[in-house]
């Protein structure tokens, strides 16, 4: 186990994973944020239909 855990820390830490880190950060808030946009356009549609009809 412990030789398992040395290897994971290597590689975590390494200058390579850090960029594959940041870039998985910058997907995910990317992801996170769509359903925030799409439940906003949803809202301003339903919004503009009840303002026409």
């Amino acid at each position: 186990m412990k030789l398992y855990t040395d290897a994971m820390e290597d590689t975590i830490t390494s200058e390579e994973s850090q960029e594959l880190f940041e870039n998985a950060a910058d997907k995910f808030q990317e992801m996170a944020a769509l359903p925030l946009l799409n439940v906003g356009n949803v809202h301003m549609s339903k919004r503009t239909f009840r303002m026409n009809h």
